[in-house]
Protein backbone atom coordinates (compact mmCIF):
# COMPACT_ATOMS: atom_id res chain seq x y z
CA UNK A 1 0.00 0.00 0.00
CA UNK A 2 3.07 2.74 1.09
CA UNK A 3 4.88 1.42 -2.21
CA UNK A 4 1.41 2.05 -4.44
CA UNK A 5 1.20 5.52 -2.70
CA UNK A 6 4.85 6.28 -3.28
CA UNK A 7 4.80 5.75 -7.16
CA UNK A 8 1.59 7.76 -7.49
CA UNK A 9 3.28 10.79 -5.30
CA UNK A 10 6.84 10.25 -7.98
CA UNK A 11 4.26 10.02 -10.92
CA UNK A 12 2.35 12.95 -10.21
CA UNK A 13 4.78 14.95 -9.94
CA UNK A 14 7.14 14.06 -12.85
CA UNK A 15 4.67 13.61 -15.21
CA UNK A 16 4.11 16.86 -15.73
CA UNK A 17 7.91 17.48 -16.21
CA UNK A 18 7.92 15.34 -18.99
CA UNK A 19 4.47 16.86 -20.61
CA UNK A 20 6.49 20.31 -20.33
CA UNK A 21 9.67 19.12 -21.79
CA UNK A 22 11.59 20.38 -18.76
CA UNK A 23 14.20 17.70 -19.14
CA UNK A 24 16.74 17.82 -22.16
CA UNK A 25 15.71 16.09 -25.13
CA UNK A 26 11.75 14.99 -23.77
CA UNK A 27 10.19 18.63 -25.46
CA UNK A 28 8.53 18.26 -28.97
CA UNK A 29 11.08 19.44 -31.76
CA UNK A 30 11.64 22.56 -32.54
CA UNK A 31 10.96 24.01 -36.26
CA UNK A 32 13.53 26.59 -37.53
CA UNK A 33 11.77 26.68 -40.38
CA UNK A 34 11.90 30.69 -41.45
CA UNK A 35 14.57 31.57 -39.40
CA UNK A 36 17.06 34.17 -40.37
CA UNK A 37 20.94 32.66 -42.10
CA UNK A 38 23.66 34.11 -41.69
CA UNK A 39 24.85 35.84 -44.88
CA UNK A 40 28.87 34.54 -44.58
CA UNK A 41 27.31 30.75 -44.35
CA UNK A 42 25.15 31.35 -47.70
CA UNK A 43 28.08 32.74 -49.15
CA UNK A 44 30.06 29.54 -48.40
CA UNK A 45 27.10 27.59 -49.45
CA UNK A 46 26.51 29.18 -52.79
CA UNK A 47 30.30 28.73 -53.69
CA UNK A 48 30.49 25.10 -52.69
CA UNK A 49 27.42 24.82 -54.92
CA UNK A 50 28.19 26.93 -57.99
CA UNK A 51 31.76 24.86 -57.89
CA UNK A 52 30.35 21.38 -57.54
CA UNK A 53 27.44 22.67 -60.69
CA UNK A 54 24.76 22.29 -58.55
CA UNK A 55 21.98 24.48 -60.29
CA UNK A 56 19.06 23.22 -57.89
CA UNK A 57 21.11 23.35 -54.81
CA UNK A 58 22.03 27.24 -55.46
CA UNK A 59 17.93 28.03 -56.73
CA UNK A 60 17.03 27.14 -53.28
CA UNK A 61 19.20 29.41 -51.86
CA UNK A 62 17.47 32.03 -53.29
CA UNK A 63 14.17 34.03 -53.02
CA UNK A 64 11.57 34.47 -55.30
CA UNK A 65 12.63 37.71 -56.51
CA UNK A 66 16.23 37.20 -56.11
CA UNK A 67 18.50 39.87 -57.46
CA UNK A 68 21.59 38.71 -59.00
CA UNK A 69 24.59 40.51 -60.65
CA UNK A 70 27.54 37.83 -61.80
CA UNK A 71 28.07 37.13 -65.82
CA UNK A 72 26.55 37.94 -68.76
CA UNK A 73 23.29 38.47 -69.09
CA UNK A 74 23.32 39.64 -65.69
CA UNK A 75 26.64 41.42 -65.50
CA UNK A 76 25.41 45.05 -66.58
CA UNK A 77 21.96 44.75 -65.22
CA UNK A 78 20.77 42.34 -62.80
CA UNK A 79 19.08 39.69 -63.51
CA UNK A 80 15.62 39.28 -61.08
CA UNK A 81 13.94 36.14 -60.36
CA UNK A 82 15.35 32.36 -60.28
CA UNK A 83 14.08 31.84 -63.50
CA UNK A 84 16.02 34.84 -65.49
CA UNK A 85 19.12 33.97 -62.89
CA UNK A 86 19.49 29.85 -64.46
CA UNK A 87 20.60 30.42 -67.29
CA UNK A 88 23.31 32.48 -66.27
CA UNK A 89 24.08 29.11 -63.46
CA UNK A 90 23.59 26.68 -66.03
CA UNK A 91 26.40 28.73 -68.41
CA UNK A 92 28.39 28.04 -65.36
CA UNK A 93 28.19 25.16 -65.04
CA UNK A 94 28.67 24.22 -68.93
CA UNK A 95 32.62 26.08 -68.77
CA UNK A 96 33.46 24.43 -65.12
CA UNK A 97 33.16 27.89 -63.04
CA UNK A 98 34.77 26.92 -59.79
CA UNK A 99 34.69 30.04 -57.00
CA UNK A 100 37.23 29.67 -53.84
CA UNK A 101 36.32 32.50 -51.08
CA UNK A 102 39.56 33.39 -49.63
CA UNK A 103 37.98 35.72 -46.94
CA UNK A 104 34.17 36.12 -45.82
CA UNK A 105 32.86 39.13 -43.37
CA UNK A 106 29.47 40.18 -42.08
CA UNK A 107 27.61 43.34 -41.10
CA UNK A 108 24.22 44.30 -40.36
CA UNK A 109 23.66 41.46 -37.68
CA UNK A 110 24.73 39.05 -40.02
CA UNK A 111 22.21 39.43 -43.18
CA UNK A 112 25.70 40.92 -45.22
CA UNK A 113 28.47 39.01 -46.18
CA UNK A 114 31.23 41.10 -47.99
CA UNK A 115 33.89 38.10 -49.63
CA UNK A 116 36.80 37.84 -51.76
CA UNK A 117 37.86 35.23 -53.79
CA UNK A 118 39.40 32.97 -56.87
CA UNK A 119 37.15 32.10 -59.72
CA UNK A 120 38.44 29.98 -62.51
CA UNK A 121 36.55 28.65 -65.17
CA UNK A 122 37.71 27.12 -68.92
CA UNK A 123 37.08 30.65 -70.88
CA UNK A 124 39.29 32.16 -68.00
CA UNK A 125 42.09 29.31 -68.55
CA UNK A 126 41.90 30.09 -72.25
CA UNK A 127 43.55 33.38 -71.48
CA UNK A 128 46.00 31.27 -70.17
CA UNK A 129 45.08 32.63 -66.26
CA UNK A 130 44.54 30.35 -63.26
CA UNK A 131 42.00 32.65 -61.83
CA UNK A 132 40.45 36.06 -61.43
CA UNK A 133 39.76 38.05 -58.41
CA UNK A 134 36.57 38.50 -57.30
CA UNK A 135 34.49 40.53 -55.07
CA UNK A 136 31.55 38.77 -53.93
CA UNK A 137 28.56 40.16 -51.72
CA UNK A 138 25.57 38.04 -50.26
CA UNK A 139 22.68 39.95 -48.53
CA UNK A 140 20.23 37.72 -46.76
CA UNK A 141 16.44 38.14 -46.11
CA UNK A 142 15.19 35.24 -43.42
CA UNK A 143 16.25 31.65 -44.56
CA UNK A 144 17.10 32.82 -48.00
CA UNK A 145 19.55 34.84 -50.50
CA UNK A 146 18.04 38.14 -51.72
CA UNK A 147 20.87 39.79 -53.71
CA UNK A 148 23.92 38.73 -54.69
CA UNK A 149 26.78 40.45 -56.73
CA UNK A 150 29.66 38.80 -57.96
CA UNK A 151 32.21 41.11 -59.89
CA UNK A 152 35.82 40.86 -61.03
CA UNK A 153 37.88 42.90 -58.80
CA UNK A 154 39.11 45.78 -61.29
CA UNK A 155 42.15 46.57 -58.97
CA UNK A 156 43.29 42.93 -59.98
CA UNK A 157 45.93 43.24 -63.04
CA UNK A 158 44.65 39.86 -64.16
CA UNK A 159 41.07 41.69 -64.80
CA UNK A 160 42.72 43.77 -67.22
CA UNK A 161 44.30 40.40 -68.70
CA UNK A 162 41.10 39.10 -69.00
CA UNK A 163 39.40 41.37 -70.97
CA UNK A 164 42.47 42.57 -73.31
CA UNK A 165 42.13 38.52 -74.30
CA UNK A 166 38.12 38.84 -74.66
CA UNK A 167 37.91 41.92 -76.36
CA UNK A 168 36.46 41.20 -79.89
CA UNK A 169 39.10 41.29 -83.09
CA UNK A 170 36.28 43.06 -84.79
CA UNK A 171 36.06 46.14 -81.73
CA UNK A 172 39.60 45.82 -82.12
CA UNK A 173 40.24 46.66 -86.00
CA UNK A 174 37.10 48.58 -87.03
CA UNK A 175 34.87 46.73 -89.62
CA UNK A 176 36.29 44.50 -92.51
CA UNK A 177 37.09 46.41 -95.57
CA UNK A 178 36.14 45.15 -98.71
CA UNK A 179 39.01 43.66 -100.92
CA UNK A 180 40.29 45.75 -103.34
CA UNK A 181 39.59 44.96 -106.87
CA UNK A 182 42.13 43.70 -108.87
CA UNK A 183 43.71 46.59 -111.47
CA UNK A 184 44.99 44.71 -114.59
CA UNK A 185 47.77 47.17 -117.10
CA UNK A 186 46.23 49.45 -118.83
CA UNK A 187 45.46 48.54 -122.05
CA UNK A 188 46.83 50.47 -125.63
CA UNK A 189 45.28 53.85 -126.29
CA UNK A 190 42.53 53.92 -123.66
CA UNK A 191 45.01 54.98 -120.68
CA UNK A 192 43.02 52.14 -118.80
CA UNK A 193 39.80 53.45 -118.20
CA UNK A 194 37.85 50.49 -119.90
CA UNK A 195 39.45 47.95 -117.44
CA UNK A 196 38.21 50.70 -114.92
CA UNK A 197 34.81 51.23 -115.61
CA UNK A 198 34.44 47.18 -116.54
CA UNK A 199 36.22 46.21 -112.62
CA UNK A 200 33.70 48.55 -111.19
CA UNK A 201 31.42 46.28 -112.51
CA UNK A 202 32.79 43.13 -111.26
CA UNK A 203 33.80 42.16 -114.71
CA UNK A 204 37.56 42.98 -115.46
Amino acid sequence: MLNRLINAVVLGLVGPLFAAGVFSGMGPPVSTAGAAADAGTMALLYAGRLSDGNVEGILDLFADDISFIGGAPCNVTPCIGKAAVRPRLEAARATHVHLRLTSVGTEENGTIARARGEQSSDPIHACGLASLGVIFTVEVKGDKISRQSNVMDPADPRTAAFAACNASPAAATGPTAAPAPIILPPATGDAGLKCAQETSMGVC
